[in-house]
């Protein structure tokens, strides 16, 4: 039986396409969910929960992220990868609100009784940085995103949880410095399928 996973995140998770004037999705063969899913398909079910402007879920989100685990039980792994709109849209206190929010998250989690039971492990993942591309007020959100990393880190020890890193991962970013072009998003696939493939014997 394949194992099962889901992706909740934000509009890089759903596949935005930034090129047209009022944005867009690229086609499945170009969202990294569905390529994953199709490069994994004799191990993994590969679910996505891609919301654009999504922001780390704070007390109020609480019950509609449980409803969404609930419907898609039995999962071995639950992924968040949020914060990046967290930094942009936030009320410019550095990384101390986001982290904040995410460690409180990241307790809600524990608390569902599959996650608690050790049914389904918690994945978090810490965006690829927003890049400047040489604009001095981007350049201080890819100093926050690069913090972010770190503060992820130490919350998945802190929690307990798996932890990816994905600023090393070469993730090409269209011209806004925040969403994956259609390569990068076919090189986030990759990396995420190389990870998955490794961690799956240990994923009971």
């Amino acid at each position: 039986m394949n194992k099962q996973i889901l992706f909740y995140g934000d509009s890089n998770t759903y596949g935005y396409d930034p090129r047209g004037f009022f944005g867009g999705r690229y086609p499945a063969e170009h969202r990294w969910t569905d390529i994953l899913a199709e490069d994994l398909r004799d191990t993994w079910e590969v679910y996505a929960e891609g919301r654009n402007g999504r922001m780390i879920p704070t007390a109020p989100e609480y019950p509609e992220v449980k409803r969404v685990i609930e419907a898609h039980n039995p999962l071995h792994i639950f992924a968040v990868m949020l914060g990046t709109n967290d930094i942009l849209f936030g009320n410019r206190s550095g990384i101390s609100l986001p982290t904040k929010n995410m460690g409180e998250f990241l307790q809600f989690l524990s608390s569902l009784p599959t996650i608690a039971a050790g049914k389904t492990k918690i994945l978090l993942i810490a965006p690829v940085p927003i890049q400047s591309a040489g604009d001095p007020v981007y350049q201080e959100f890819a100093n926050l995103s690069q913090n972010l990393v770190t503060a992820y880190k130490d919350l998945s020890e802190t929690h307990n949880t798996l932890f990816l890193d994905t600023s090393g991962w070469g993730v090409e970013l269209a011209y806004d410095g925040v969403h994956f072009t259609e390569a990068g998003s076919h090189v986030f696939a990759e990396k995420m399928g190389t990870y998955l493939k490794l961690c799956t014997a240990d994923i009971t």
